[in-house]
């Protein structure tokens, strides 16, 4: 790392402290990874353009998402079983106005 400047440094570090997904998957693998976590049903009905713009959108979220689909799925399902629990995301918190200050316009 000699003469490498500090700001690539980090970056380096921070890719391998914060792996987000994968790189680029072909539409196969895109759609084995999505029927592995049970979401074969989204291909259902779509034209070849729909299927393109669904892989190409899960693509992109299986690399810029820190866990890639997996985690995206895994979230959204705890996401849903809190909201058939009625869990309040919000629970303990009351919302309050800030204090600031009043500007007048002149």
């Amino acid at each position: 790392l000699p003469s490498m400047p500090i700001f690539k440094i980090l970056s380096l570090i921070f890719r391998k402290q914060f792996h987000r997904g994968t790189g680029k998957m072909s539409a196969d693998e895109i759609k084995g990874k999505l029927a592995e976590l049970g979401q074969s049903h989204l291909f259902e009905g779509l034209s070849g353009a729909e299927e393109e713009a669904l892989i190409a959108q899960a693509n992109e979220l299986n690399r810029k998402l820190p866990g890639g689909l997996d985690a995206y799925v895994a979230s959204a399902r705890r996401l849903l079983q809190n909201s058939a629990e009625g869990v309040n995301p919000f629970a303990g918190f009351s919302p309050t106005v800030p204090v600031g200050e009043v500007l007048a316009a002149n």
